[in-house]
């Protein structure tokens, strides 16, 4: 129940409800694609071009992604 009403609350952008949002956005603005695609991207999504890995990179850049693993 708690992903759906986090869906809903957040009008299905559920990084508007994350710690991250602002940098989710400010990323997004940098690199010319949504915050939502930012967030998926954090969250573990497959990565496709060199956007991608550039994203992955800004992400690590803040502190968002930190395990050595990803």
């Amino acid at each position: 129940m708690g992903s759906l009403w986090n869906y809903i609350v957040s009008g299905g952008h559920l990084y508007k409800k994350s710690f991250w949002r602002e940098e989710y956005e400010q990323i997004a603005r940098e690199k010319g694609v949504t915050p939502d695609y930012v967030y998926a991207i954090a969250k573990g999504a497959f990565l496709k071009d060199d956007l991608d890995h550039e994203i992955k990179e800004a992400l690590r850049k803040r502190g968002i992604l930190t395990s050595i693993m990803q």
